[in-house]
């Protein structure tokens, strides 16, 4: 794909990325407090995360063929995720991003 393709994200996509970003921006010690750098952190994640992105968009086929999950799965490891897209024409279909220690095939 020689132009960047529009990336698109899945609802569940969508919600894994909010789950991992609370994670970052709002852990909390054991006595309930939660540090403002943590937010920052969390804005890191995400800007690297759109950068991931912005590459797999001008170069899906970056990704590993993940066949056995769904036809035309692809998968890339971000930090400690993966990200699950298929390519779809000109679009990048996120499907998934999980954490790479999670079983993967109850989760597709």
């Amino acid at each position: 794909m020689s132009a960047a393709g529009e990336m698109l994200f899945t609802f569940v996509a969508c919600d894994d990325l909010k789950h991992i970003w609370e994670s970052i921006a709002i852990p909390t010690d054991v006595w309930g407090h939660t540090n403002s750098d943590n937010l920052s952190a969390a804005q890191g994640f995400a800007n690297a995360f759109a950068k991931h992105c912005a590459l797999l968009a001008k170069n899906p086929d970056l990704g590993m063929p993940r066949e056995e999950l769904l036809h035309e799965m692809r998968s890339s490891t971000f930090q400690k995720y993966v990200i699950f897209y298929r390519v779809r024409g000109k679009q990048i279909e996120v499907v998934r991003v999980l954490r790479t220690t999670r079983d993967i095939e109850s989760s597709a």
